[in-house]
């Protein structure tokens, strides 16, 4: 969803959410492809506001304006993101797909982006987009830079290595603060 891990491409595929009953675990399993369930985004609410789902039938395109304006209401967790995938490869295609393979396709693309949000949290000058935006290429500077061979983004991709680019960027982030 971005061109150079920082700014979002020119369109951004969404799907509208829209108010829908819980699915019981029979529904869940057993059809309503079409959606990715969203039971309790608005824990707060009483009415049938409460629980939601993305509707695959009504997709759209939207800017980095658009979308960067928008108010974010909730995020995926990781296997979040793997129920949506494999909801919408089963609505696309008919192929049922462990969550788990999406997981490992997944895993360092998660974490990268988990890095990228503490590194922006612990080092941007300010709350701005522009500051924000400055932390995020720094960052994505520092995953790509040449290491003799390989660099922290490229071993991201391998689960054995993850932990050892976070105690890296940690103890990175940690100098630049006291520099």
């Amino acid at each position: 969803m971005r061109t150079n891990g920082v700014d979002l491409v020119w369109h951004i595929l969404a799907a509208e959410v829209t108010k829908h009953k819980p699915l019981t675990p029979q529904e869940w399993a057993g059809g309503n492809f079409r959606l990715m369930p969203l039971p309790d985004l608005y824990p707060e609410v009483t009415s049938g506001k409460r629980d939601q789902a993305a509707n695959f039938v009504n997709l759209y395109t939207l800017t980095p304006t658009q979308l960067e304006s928008a108010t974010r209401v909730a995020s995926l967790s990781e296997f979040g993101i793997n129920l949506l995938l494999q909801r919408w490869v089963h609505y696309s295609a008919r192929v049922i797909v462990p969550t788990f393979q999406f997981q490992e396709a997944t895993a360092g693309f998660c974490m990268e982006a988990d890095l990228l949000e503490e590194w922006c949290e612990a080092l941007s000058d300010g709350d701005s987009p522009q500051a924000i935006h400055e932390a995020g290429t720094e960052c994505m500077t520092w995953l790509r830079e040449d290491r003799g061979g390989y660099t922290y983004q490229g071993m991201l991709q391998d689960s054995q290595t993850r932990s050892a680019v976070r105690r890296a960027m940690r103890k990175e982030m940690k100098q630049r603060l006291h520099d």
